[in-house]
């Protein structure tokens, strides 16, 4: 009876496991989504500003910062 008894907490305590698991992966692959969409959605403006970069300098520098809030939100996405 003492077996049973043991077998089964040691059954519930792997399927907790099993579930705090899932969660944690659960969560981080919707927060890589998440990411993976906003990196897509910032680079669409440096897309459209590469046409405009020959009527206004100042252009450049708006680029130049996109270019880089790019970058950083890839380097958070592989975090």
């Amino acid at each position: 009876m003492g077996d049973n008894l043991e077998k089964k907490d040691y059954l519930k305590f792997e399927l907790d496991q099993a579930y705090s698991d899932y969660r944690y992966y659960d969560t981080k692959i919707k927060n890589q989504i998440n990411m993976m969409i906003g990196v897509w959605v910032a680079s669409i403006p440096i897309f459209s500003l590469i046409f405009n970069i020959t009527t206004d300098p100042f252009l450049i520098l708006k680029l130049a910062s996109l270019y880089i809030a790019l970058i950083l939100m890839v380097c958070l996405m592989l975090m």
